[in-house]
């Protein structure tokens, strides 16, 4: 198969992506916890992304609170004894496993959104997406608010689709924790 035909059909794929993930966003935003100097889900958004992408440990456990009772997130570890895919996910888990929550293309991703530069598209959208290719793999990575809920998507396109979504909900305090993790594909 011609790999310019290949290539051009994965941006066209990314772009749809975007464009849908941007509208369903940027729908109604009007419930979106605001401060006199923004949107907080920004200022939290770039405390996750500092956390994650110097591999923070300790910080990135302030994003959960245990037990998670999601399976998904037993995927996102490589970790498939069907014993534990039914159960809660707890802290003892987390200590185990936290290197392999999120991967290096997630990582990756992570540092490339400057959420300084691309503020007023973060504004006026309530979203920003951004995408790379490498390992002969498109990667896009969507973040968006809506509804007091922050929303991660790392979307994986190679023979295939898949993606991993992390949602996120504020607590009393204004800090963004994470609720859900969602695979497909």
């Amino acid at each position: 198969m011609n790999t310019n035909l290949l290539c051009n059909k994965k941006s066209l794929l990314i772009i749809a992506f975007t464009l849908i993930s941007s509208a369903l966003f940027a729908a109604d935003s009007t419930k979106l916890i605001k401060t006199s100097s923004g949107n907080i889900w920004k200022s939290e958004f770039e405390r996750f992304r500092k956390a994650v992408t110097t591999k923070d440990i300790n910080s990135i456990k302030t994003f959960f609170k245990f037990p998670l009772e999601n399976t998904g997130i037993w995927t996102t570890v490589n970790y498939s004894e069907p014993d534990y895919m039914d159960r809660p996910f707890t802290e003892k888990d987390f200590d185990l496993y936290a290197k392999k929550i999120f991967s290096k293309a997630f990582i990756r991703l992570l540092k490339g959104i400057n959420i300084e530069e691309n503020s007023e598209i973060i504004d006026k959208y309530n979203s920003i997406t951004t995408w790379k290719y490498f390992k002969k793999t498109s990667h896009s990575l969507f973040v968006g608010c809506e509804d007091q809920i922050l929303r991660i998507t790392h979307l994986i396109t190679r023979d295939g689709e898949s993606s991993i979504s992390y949602e996120f909900k504020f607590n009393s305090l204004g800090s963004i924790i994470i609720t859900n993790i969602q695979l497909a594909g």
